[in-house]
């Protein structure tokens, strides 16, 4: 159970971390 709950965390982190990614690209182009 905490291993697929530790899962769930690590993707939402990649998920914002992508987002983060984006916004900076978008900036600096």
């Amino acid at each position: 159970m905490s291993k697929y709950f530790r899962i769930s965390i690590l993707q939402k982190y990649y998920q914002m971390s992508q987002q983060l990614l984006l916004a900076v690209t978008e900036t600096y182009t």
